[in-house]
């Protein structure tokens, strides 16, 4: 019996130290963590600055945001006036009450009486988009031969009516379709072209 006192008294023995082993190696262990730990707070707390200065700097980018942009003032440009030819620019426009007289009793161009021999007709060209340019006008006119002389009646920056006089043997419908053809191509998109002859147009 006394015998089996001492077996136990000494597995209790071992199983204590084996124990008391265990918690020392433990608490070791639990100082270790406690010193990293420690070692940590000085970059936990730089940390916390670094999030602290975010923080402000969204802040006041937010604020900047929310002001809203000065409005600076702009000069206001007046239209260009339209450049007029100053072949057309030098012809006033015939009487309202009777837009085709006698060739001979108006100057065209030259600034002398129209000849005889000659037939008017009355050209229209508006152009529905942007201004009308009248140099471009001028110049398709000038191009056909058979016109002797023109006088501008009306503009009004994007519509155009012109008298011209041409030769009394040109064929109407070759040099109204010619005259309408190049009118077109030179004005460009949105271009309208009427021609009429005069019925009263002077001849020899």
């Amino acid at each position: 019996m006394a015998e089996q006192v001492n077996i136990n008294t000494s597995n209790f023995l071992r199983d204590f130290e084996s124990t008391l082993g265990a918690l020392d190696s433990a608490l070791n262990e639990a100082v270790q963590a406690v010193s990293a730990i420690r070692a940590f707070v000085p970059q936990i707390s730089a940390l916390a600055q670094v999030v602290t200065t975010i923080e402000s700097a969204v802040t006041q980018a937010r604020q900047n945001m929310d002001i809203a942009p000065i409005a600076q003032p702009t000069a206001s440009v007046a239209p260009a006036a339209p450049v007029i030819p100053a072949a057309l620019r030098a012809v006033e426009p015939a009487p309202a009450v009777d837009d085709t007289p006698e060739p001979q009793q108006e100057s065209g161009r030259s600034g002398q009486p129209t000849a005889t021999g000659t037939e008017c007709l009355r050209l229209s060209v508006t152009k529905t988009s942007g201004p009308l340019d009248l140099k471009m006008v001028d110049n398709a006119v000038n191009e056909h031969p058979e016109i002797v002389d023109l006088a501008l009646l009306d503009y009004d920056g994007r519509q155009a009516t012109l008298k011209v006089w041409v030769a009394g043997s040109t064929d109407r419908q070759a040099l109204q379709r010619s005259l309408t053809e190049d009118l077109l191509e030179r004005v460009g998109d949105g271009a309208e072209v009427k021609i009429e002859f005069d019925q009263e147009s002077a001849a020899a």
